[in-house]
């Protein structure tokens, strides 16, 4: 199996390191269900082919999680996840 569209994405953002990107993520929030967040791209210490580790080396964000990367003035989409609809 090759690797996913979302990892070699990721390796090449994190290998450039474009100013202005975020990533936009399912996250769980206890009483709210789940709900989008967005970090930074500068916040990403490392990506592996099943996750994100962030900077704090405590958090770490599945890859099925992620819904987008795109830049903060939503000029550019490097990532966008469809729905299974589409």
């Amino acid at each position: 199996m090759g690797r996913s569209i979302i990892y070699d994405k990721l390796r090449w953002l994190l290998h450039e390191r474009p100013r202005g990107v975020v990533i936009g993520y399912v996250h769980r929030a206890p009483g709210l269900g789940s709900v989008i967040r967005e970090i930074p791209l500068e916040r990403v210490k490392s990506a592996s082919k099943w996750a994100l580790i962030l900077d704090d080396d405590w958090t770490v964000i599945p890859l099925h999680r992620i819904r987008y990367i795109k830049s903060v003035d939503g000029g550019k989409v490097f990532y966008e996840k469809k729905s299974r609809g589409d």
